[in-house]
């Protein structure tokens, strides 16, 4: 779009083509001018333009067209009836020369062209006006005044076709290039606005729309040419009511509607216009009150009131009292009112520590005196004290964990003893000690006189890793090497080795019969319990591996 403004401008100005012998060159006062009539490309021209004549150049060339107003902004569509500048440029070669035609349906004429610049002319050909150049310029700029068409002719195209010759005095070596702009009428909308009203149940239409709600709704109206006439409708929906009336009056009097005096129950219905005139229904439902006589009997707690109209009363009898009703009637209540009393207790209870007390929604786990307020059966406040005593726990511990040389089997668990009972899992035992002699998890329940208990469980591994500390047996040592280890362990026995490795832990990570060397590549590094076994006995030592 720059590039088109800048041309724009620059054709605007006065423009001055530099004239020269056509020496042969091309068509040197345009081609409509000279006979060979439209070569723009357009559907007047056959599919022709100036490479009928002119072609074989190997540069590049271009041709625009630009319509713009008279401050030069070019514009996407036209007004009817205004003036604009229409620009035209060629680049490319040594000299040039164009040919544009603006045309509407039908192939007719569209709008009219007045004051070539810059070496250009205007040629009637056929009733239309074709701008062309009179002299091969060297610029490559033309411009003209270009007045559209009265509204009504729809869009306008531009066709055109530009030429640059190399000025070698013959017909070859040239080039040309063609093409085209459309620009359609500027629409001159028309809009208006409308205010109206209608009554519930009513609608409302406007063109091909109807509507029934309140609100603002615009509606599209073709003018031709694509422009449209907007009308916008301010709609507003009065209401239609229908209400009814609910009238009680008192036993003697009356109630008039729609001139109408009625002194015993009825249902009647009127139509009325609002101010809006639309219809509205009321319906009177008229009742009328007789004189009520209430008989009620009322319980309260002790300390409550109950009032009946403006009388207030607290202690239990028998009361009379005259009362408005509805629509302003008298009622006389009579009451016989008794008095529940407020109940206080008390009681005590006991929990085990951890454990918690309910009473009444709340819920107690410390020891002391606490307070409840709770409903009787008579709904009436009952104030309950409650002593709570808070058991401590009885103790059981059955040590830590312990991995145990197989040797120390049986291994002797206990817990306290002095508590009610004892109940053993993973072993049998009713007292506070337990022999155990395989691996395993055991765990007990002790219990108090209280009913508290308490559990603790504990896990016991018999493991040959816990002889680490043990001696060996009576054979002479094994020479086992090196130490530390890399990949092998080597060992100086003649016959075939039962070995058995252990982790730190206790875990067994290698086992089997070996010859000589063992292969502890597997392994990782750290400290490790090995054990040796032959014919003569069995031996065991500590071994790093790195």
């Amino acid at each position: 779009m720059k590039k088109q403004v800048s041309f724009l401008l620059l054709t605007l100005l006065t423009i001055v083509a530099t004239a020269f012998s056509p020496n042969g060159l091309f068509r040197a006062s345009g081609p409509a001018a000279n006979g060979a009539g439209d070569v723009t490309m357009s559907p007047l021209s056959g599919g022709v333009n100036c490479n009928s004549c002119h072609s074989g150049g190997s540069f590049p060339v271009t041709v625009q067209a630009v319509v713009a107003d008279l401050s030069g902004n070019p514009v996407t569509s036209y007004v009817p009836g205004q003036t604009y500048n229409v620009g035209v440029q060629v680049t490319g070669g040594t000299r040039k020369g164009f040919q544009l035609v603006a045309l509407r349906g039908a192939n007719l004429q569209a709008g009219s062209f007045s004051a070539p610049l810059g070496g250009s002319q205007l040629v009637p050909l056929s009733g239309r006006t074709y701008f062309e150049h009179n002299t091969p310029g060297t610029t490559g700029l033309w411009a003209a005044t270009w007045t559209a068409p009265p509204a009504g002719q729809g869009a306008v195209t531009f066709y055109f076709s530009g030429l640059a010759a190399d000025f070698n005095g013959a017909n070859n070596g040239d080039n040309a290039v063609s093409g085209s702009l459309v620009l359609p009428a500027a629409c001159n909308n028309v809009s208006t606005t409308q205010q109206a009203s209608i009554c519930q149940g009513q609608s409302y239409t406007v063109g091909g729309n109807t509507y029934t709600t309140s609100g603002t709704y615009t509606d599209l109206f073709p003018l031709g040419n694509g422009c449209d006439s907007a009308v916008t409708t301010q709609l507003t929906v009065h209401p239609v009511y229908n209400q009814t009336l609910n009238i009680s009056i008192c036993q003697g009097q009356s109630y008039s509607f729609n001139g109408v005096t009625y002194t015993a129950n009825t249902t009647q219905s009127a139509h009325f216009n609002t101010i809006h005139n639309c219809d509205s229904n009321v319906t009177l439902n008229l009742s009328v009150v007789p004189l009520i006589q209430v008989n009620q009997s009322v319980s309260i707690c002790q300390g409550e009131t109950l009032q009946v109209g403006s009388s207030v009363y607290n202690t239990a009898g028998n009361y009379t009292d005259t009362l408005s009703a509805a629509g302003g009637c008298d009622s006389v209540v009579h009451t016989t009112l008794s008095i529940n009393p407020v109940n206080s207790s008390s009681l005590s209870a006991a929990i085990c520590q951890g454990q918690t007390y309910i009473l009444g929604g709340n819920t107690y786990t410390t020891a002391g005196v606490h307070t409840a307020i709770l409903q009787n059966s008579a709904g009436c406040d009952s104030t309950v004290s409650l002593t709570l005593q808070v058991n401590p726990l009885p103790v059981a511990s059955l040590g830590n964990d312990t991995i145990l040389c197989p040797s120390a089997a049986p291994y002797t668990l206990q817990t306290q003893a002095g508590y009610a009972s004892y109940n053993w899992t993973g072993v049998s035992s009713s007292t506070h000690s337990a022999q155990v002699s395989s691996s395993g998890t055991y765990s007990v329940t002790v219990s108090d006189s209280n009913g508290c208990s308490s559990s603790d469980a504990v896990n016991i591994q018999f493991s040959s890793s816990a002889c680490l500390g043990m001696e060996n047996s009576s054979m002479e040592a094994l020479r086992i090497y090196p130490n530390p280890v890399r990949d092998h362990l080597y060992i100086d026995a003649e016959e075939n080795v039962s070995l058995e490795i252990y982790s730190s832990s206790g875990q067994q990570v290698f086992r089997g019969n070996v010859y000589k060397k063992a292969d502890l590549s597997q392994l990782p590094p750290g400290l490790y319990m090995a054990k040796a076994g032959t014919a003569q006995g069995v031996f065991y030592t500590k071994i790093i591996r790195e």
